[in-house]
């Protein structure tokens, strides 16, 4: 018995270190910069892919660009992986402090509210836009209302201290405050699925009903994770909740067909493509050029022989040396294409949204 161990012993520490650790080991910062390079060209690969077009970017702007991208889109993909966990995390957490188990009563407590209100607010953004009864104000009182309203009533009928300990039961405000702030997580993570759902369905070619059955799917299935993740101890939740929000997001992307909807999103943040309501200042040149041009319905507003302005376009990419232009439409289909050199465009602007009269 005794040698065996010994021999385990022995095998154990002539184990040899898999390659990989031994290189990040030796030159930490060369392995992540790599990776970062990479994270980032797959990101921009995924948004070329998009629109059908490589642009011509130099040695130096390429590689600043991929680092960028690279963390920013690490940074977008941590954020919802996150946010989609924070639900079921949070129950664990609250319900620890408090020392109460995770019931069928609290998890109710926490789910139904939130559903009521997301069901609440999707009804009054399509149904009562022009409603002053149903105003964002309204609405945010009465979520807020009943989220009170129903973290009262759990702590009222939930017992005091469910899990043995030797410290006094919680107090009747402490459960209070713990409900309340799962309620609100549960809300806010199941807010932001459906603004992931809507983003990644906005790209999707399905039929509208199947768009519909779908998302329902998977906010059915990101709300069992998190329950599942309550339900679990503390270390396995903290495990378990980030490992299923991103297999959920793969779920999300494989459902909905959208491929390159989470590059799309990581270049719009860096300003560098798919920016609705631009309007772009042409130089004289171009806009001659663009007018002998019927390849385009594109055209530019002004005089011929001086600058003119393209108005209310959609600028699918300024990536590299080109700049790529499309109409307004495009946004929702297949349309015409301008492709610009960059010293052919004096300067370019996005409209913003007009603000509602006080």
């Amino acid at each position: 018995m005794i040698r065996s161990k010994t021999r385990r012993i022995e095998r154990l520490q002539v184990r040899p270190i898999a390659w990989w650790i031994q290189h990040f080991q030796q030159t930490p910062i060369a392995t992540l910069s790599a990776l970062a390079l990479a994270t980032g060209g797959l990101v921009l690969l995924g948004f070329f892919l998009r629109i059908s077009f490589m642009p011509d970017v130099d040695l130096a702007g390429s590689t600043a660009l991929l680092m960028a991208a690279a963390l920013v889109g690490l940074g977008t993909m941590c954020a919802a992986v996150f946010v989609l966990a924070v639900p079921g995390l949070t129950t664990r957490h609250m319900m620890d402090d408090v020392r109460l188990e995770v019931s069928g009563t609290i998890l109710a407590t926490a789910i139904v509210p939130s559903l009521l209100a997301i069901a609440f607010i999707i009804v009054d953004a399509v149904y009562f836009k022009d409603s002053p009864l149903l105003s964002g104000q309204a609405t945010t009182a009465a979520v807020g209302g009943l989220l009170a309203a129903t973290a009262l009533i759990g702590a009222h009928v939930l017992p005091v201290g469910v899990q043995p300990s030797d410290h006094p039961p919680p107090s009747y405000i402490g459960k209070v405050w713990a409900l309340a702030s799962t309620n609100f997580m549960w809300l806010l993570g199941m807010l932001m699925a459906v603004h992931f759902a809507l983003q990644f369905a906005a790209d999707s070619d399905h039929a509208d009903w199947l768009i519909l059955g779908l998302i329902g799917a998977w906010l059915v299935f990101v709300i069992s994770f998190n329950v599942t993740t309550a339900r679990l101890p503390t270390r396995g939740a903290w495990l378990a909740g980030p490992a299923m929000s991103l297999v959920s997001l793969l779920v999300l992307i494989l459902m909905t067909g959208s491929f390159t909807t989470f590059s799309a999103i990581t270049v719009r943040a860096l300003g560098f493509g798919e920016l609705k309501d631009v309007d772009l200042v042409l130089t004289a040149p171009a806009c001659d050029a663009l007018r002998s041009s019927a390849a385009t319905s594109l055209r530019c507003a002004g005089a011929p022989g001086a600058q003119g302005i393209l108005r209310n376009v959609f600028l699918r990419s300024r990536i590299g040396g080109q700049i790529v232009v499309e109409p307004q439409a495009a946004i929702a289909g297949t349309s015409d294409r301008l492709i610009l050199r960059k010293e052919d465009v004096v300067i370019w602007a996005v409209r913003g949204k007009p603000t509602k009269a006080r």
